[in-house]
């Protein structure tokens, strides 16, 4: 039996419409025939079982599927066909748009109309109220602001007080700090005033705090330094002679002689006023000093002996004064040598 022409409806294009066309024993819409090909072909790429069925079918009719591949279409209808679907297709996609685009304006002017009544509503909300209602609610906020303010105000105050005891902490710990760097200084004062014997240093020191005169065991250990180092190199006590003979202008008892020579000035003074001026740090590496170092170069420990350090070097005509001295450790002393720079040096 011949089958019937097809009735178009809106499943046209779909699988439905495909088994539509069945059930009515109808012969397939191109439309139809297209969505069943294409569902055909997701089904075999997304379903194993379904390819396995392919298999199974090309297998038992094998004159089908050979009748089936031997149809061959003819160009002109393949292109016209083409061009139908591609209609189609332009034509569904127009529709869709078409469709958004009022469902858009719909949606608008539903937003539209739903702002206007809520604005309505509020405006007239709003214009009900009486004025036993709005002034209530103004001392309401003004309580509110009150309080914040109060708030506020004692935060403030709070914040001050911290910083106050804060900095009344901060000043009673450098009082203290200064307490015992001030006990510290006058211990080694102490200590160092009753020093006498325990190494060349302390006949200097005594000798300028007993107007030139040292006591005994000062005198010894300076001498007794004299005659080791005599002793234990005679090359340098022949070297110094020599020397001596052949630059008689030149031998220097002391910093005032030199500076003398240098035509700078001589002021008395001590190590003890310095330190009672400066501290016990040195001003070069701003590090205190050690006042039990060994002040003979080469024993362990004498790089932070304190020196008498000029700031304007003598050889350069600087004062032998209590204002051109300061103290430096020994080894910053010696790397210092005579380096001066006028526009950085601070007195």
């Amino acid at each position: 039996m011949d089958k019937l022409e097809p009735t178009f409806d809106k499943r046209c294009e779909t699988y439905a419409g495909y088994k539509a066309h069945r059930d009515r024993n109808e012969q397939l819409c191109q439309p139809c025939r297209d969505a069943m090909n294409a569902y055909r072909r997701a089904k075999w790429r997304e379903d194993p079982k379904y390819k396995e069925h392919s298999k199974t079918y090309k297998k038992r009719h094998p004159e089908r599927v050979k009748a089936q591949q031997s149809k061959k279409l003819d160009p002109e209808v393949k292109a016209a066909r083409k061009a139908e679907r591609a209609k189609a297709a332009a034509k569904r996609a127009n529709q869709k748009k078409l469709e958004k685009q009022l469902r858009r304006q719909t949606k608008l002017a539903e937003m539209k109309e739903t702002t206007r009544i809520r604005q309505e509503a509020k405006a007239k909300e709003k214009a009900e109220l009486s004025a036993q209602k709005q002034a209530a609610l103004a001392a309401k906020y003004a309580a509110m602001n009150k309080a914040r303010e109060e708030r506020h105000a004692k935060e403030k105050a709070e914040r001050a007080a911290e910083r106050k005891a804060k900095m009344e902490a901060t000043r009673h710990q450098r009082n203290e700090e200064r307490k015992a760097n001030r006990k510290i200084r006058v211990t080694n004062r102490i200590k160092l005033a009753h020093q006498h014997g325990t190494g060349p240093g302390d006949y200097d020191r005594c000798r300028k705090n007993n107007n030139g005169v040292a006591c005994a065991p000062c005198k010894a250990a300076a001498a007794k330094y004299a005659r080791e180092k005599f002793h234990s190199d005679p090359k340098y006590k022949e070297a110094e002679k020599r020397w001596r003979q052949a630059n008689p202008h030149k031998v220097y008892r002391d910093n005032k002689d030199r500076a003398l020579k240098n035509g700078g000035k001589h002021n008395y003074y001590t190590r003890q006023h310095i330190f009672d001026r400066d501290g016990y740090n040195c001003y070069l590496c701003n590090t205190p000093v050690d006042l039990k170092a060994n002040h003979i170069q080469g024993q362990p420990g004498w790089e932070l002996y304190p020196h008498i350090e000029h700031v304007k070097p003598l050889s350069k005509g600087g004062d032998d004064t209590l204002a051109n001295v300061k103290i430096a450790h020994a080894i910053c002393n010696i790397r210092k040598g005579s380096q001066f720079d006028e526009a950085t040096a601070t007195v």
